[in-house]
């Protein structure tokens, strides 16, 4: 047995990628419990062990907290569940968010503990390791409206990152009223952060909820997102190639099509910029000074821009 931390980077992707607790690697067998990793010979009496360990894991799972909460997150918790939650005193009501935290390199801690000691957590706040590089964090929100799931976050992250030197990325979940609708928050979560990783967005605290645009454009199959692409960029397919252009482009979107306060915090002639937007319209025959041309061109420059710059 050792510590998930000692672990050769291959086998933590193998994990990683089947997203189980057992694994089997050069004829050895890997099984995960807890924060150490208990490594044995791949013959079918281990194998029968090994079985036979999960499944008193599993058996008393729920005699630890941890567990309870972390087969709530993945639907898989019995009906004693909320009695078992409410003999912890944790109020069934209550203002919460799921933020998932996903590690984005390999530590010698295990990840949670990491977290712990970057995320201030206040009564009723739970940290649950999910897999080895991932955790999820059920917070009080007392705001439900406001950023501040998006600020807390943050603070997290710049935490690690000064003082662990360890980066991190968040998935925020939306608030939810209740432990049984939790699961939803937790998924929600994860598509926060895989739809950041498919479209490649900056930053390293995405919420689900403003991800609307980005998941209703991955709604749309493939093979009709590059025909829609080729319609609109076939005079031009370098265009969007083109970082000066796409650099114009995005701080004309970010000032609210304002010539005059894009061409200001750009340092370029009002002039300038007004050349560069008449190329786009010669090129594309949408201009980008109305409103609906704006509205198109800016849908289309939130596809993946690996697939945008590869198929196009």
């Amino acid at each position: 047995m050792i510590p998930i931390g000692a672990l050769s980077g291959e086998i933590r992707d193998l994990f990683d990628a089947e997203n189980a607790d057992l694994v089997c690697f050069q004829k050895n067998l890997y099984c995960l419990k807890g924060g150490y990793c208990i490594i044995t010979e791949d013959r079918p009496e281990n194998r029968r062990a090994m079985d036979t360990l999960r499944e008193n894991v599993v058996s008393s799972s729920l005699n630890r907290n941890d567990d309870l909460f972390r087969r709530l997150l993945e639907r898989k918790t019995g009906q004693g569940a909320e009695i078992k939650i409410a003999d912890l005193q944790i109020p069934f009501l209550q203002h919460r968010n799921v933020l998932v935290f996903t590690a984005q390199g390999r530590g010698e801690q295990p990840f949670t503990d990491l977290l712990r000691t970057a995320a201030p957590m206040n009564r009723g706040d739970l940290l649950i390791p999910m897999k080895y590089n991932t955790a999820a964090f059920i917070r009080s929100n007392h705001s439900p409206e406001s950023d501040e799931a998006e600020e807390y976050a943050r603070a997290v992250l710049e935490t690690l990152e000064v003082e662990e030197g360890f980066s991190a990325v968040c998935g925020i979940g939306e608030c939810k009223d209740s432990w049984q609708t939790l699961p939803d928050s937790y998924e929600e979560g994860l598509m926060a952060l895989e739809t950041a990783s498919q479209y490649h967005l900056a930053g390293n605290v995405f919420r689900y909820k403003s991800l609307f645009l980005e998941r209703m454009l991955g709604a749309i199959p493939a093979d009709r997102r590059k025909s829609l692409r080729e319609e609109f960029f076939r005079k031009d397919p370098d265009l969007i190639r083109n970082e000066e252009m796409l650099e114009t482009i995005r701080s004309f979107f970010e000032n609210d099509l304002n010539l005059s306060t894009t061409a200001r915090r750009m340092f370029v002639h009002r002039n300038t910029l007004t050349y560069r937007l008449e190329k786009i319209r010669k090129s594309t025959g949408m201009d980008l000074k109305r409103f609906t041309d704006a509205c198109v061109f800016y849908i289309l420059l939130h596809l993946p821009e690996d697939t945008a710059r590869d198929e196009i």
